[in-house]
């Protein structure tokens, strides 16, 4: 089966306001040499830059701002076999000088199919000193009919001058929203299983992928257990259940966005009682003051502070805060 690119802004969920500047930027022919698109990772760069490359590259521009899919470049693109959109990715971890020698000097000659020749640049906060240099130089004197775009997850790991020499589009989060229509249209999940990865995703496609899966809805029944059983829970098992949870996350961060997550469901439920008189104005306190102190603990893991410890302090203040610290006995 012959694998097909999809080149259209129309598939891309979220990013709006995005996705209408770059329509009006193919609109006008106002494309900068540089682009530097910035955001979290697996919010949809990627697709982004595509969409944008196609219109550029494209011969006979839909409506003025989207790539009519039928001129030789975007059947060339759709096939994956336009070599005018240049992907340079890190080897081994970053991207090297060697990367750009082979390009740069390419960049003279006019487009093979295409418009425009463009080149994407992933993970640009990975190049090494000597390629950053080189693409700094490339991007002082640009060769006519190319176009760069740069895709990174931290800006401020990139020099300066090469983010001066760039048009800067910084992609927001998807809306938990956003992500819930993802997983109940494209996904076929049930409502309450889409509303409760939407909102652990994290705002990006891959966190809503990850949690999707039945390893991590597994992982999440386990962590609510856990924060049910923390009421009787001894002193001496709350150490080792604790350790146990810490090691089934693939990170700290994962740790800490759960609780979170279980707080915000928490918090809403409450805020949805109030009217009933379920709760009362401490309680719900409580719960905000907890987000507050698991928000903290996310910053301090910035500074190499004990994870472990960082953890069983989030477990004692869960356990003391909604419990009681008479539920050690």
């Amino acid at each position: 089966m012959v694998r097909k690119m999809n080149i259209s802004f129309e598939h891309i969920p979220g990013q709006s306001k995005t996705k209408r500047l770059l329509k009006n930027l193919l609109k006008t022919g106002r494309t900068p040499h540089a682009l530097l698109i910035t955001g979290r990772p697996g919010i949809g760069k990627k697709d982004i830059a595509i969409s944008f490359a196609a219109g550029l590259m494209c011969f006979e521009l839909a409506k003025g701002s989207e790539p009519c899919g039928k001129c030789t470049s975007c059947k060339r693109l759709i096939s994956e076999k336009n070599t005018d959109l240049v992907f340079i990715v890190p080897d081994g971890g970053t991207i090297k000088i060697d990367q750009l020698r082979g390009l740069i000097p390419e960049l003279k000659f006019k487009p093979d199919f295409s418009k425009s020749r463009v080149i994407i640049l992933e993970d640009a906060e990975k190049m090494s000193e000597q390629a950053a240099n080189a693409l700094l130089k490339t991007l002082e004197e640009p060769p006519p009919g190319n176009v760069f775009i740069l895709l990174s997850s931290d800006k401020n790991r990139l020099l300066p001058t090469i983010v001066s020499r760039c048009c800067h589009i910084k992609l927001e989060p998807l809306t938990a929203k956003e992500l819930e229509n993802i997983a109940l249209e494209r996904k076929q999940l049930e409502a309450e299983k889409a509303r409760l990865c939407s909102m652990l995703a994290n705002g990006s496609l891959n966190g809503l992928d990850e949690w999707a899966g039945e390893e991590n809805i597994a992982l999440w029944n386990r962590f609510s257990n856990w924060t049910v059983e923390l009421k009787n829970m001894p002193m001496w098992k709350f150490f080792n259940d604790t350790k146990n949870m810490i090691d089934d996350f693939d990170s700290m961060a994962k740790f800490t966005y759960a609780v979170k997550v279980w707080l915000m469901l928490l918090i809403r439920k409450q805020i949805g009682g109030m009217d009933k008189g379920d709760i009362t104005e401490t309680e719900l306190n409580t719960l905000l003051n907890l987000f507050e102190c698991v928000e903290e603990s996310e910053q301090n893991l910035q500074f190499n502070v004990n994870k472990m410890l960082t953890a069983e302090e989030i477990g004692l203040s869960i356990k003391e805060s909604l419990y009681g610290k008479d539920s050690w006995s």
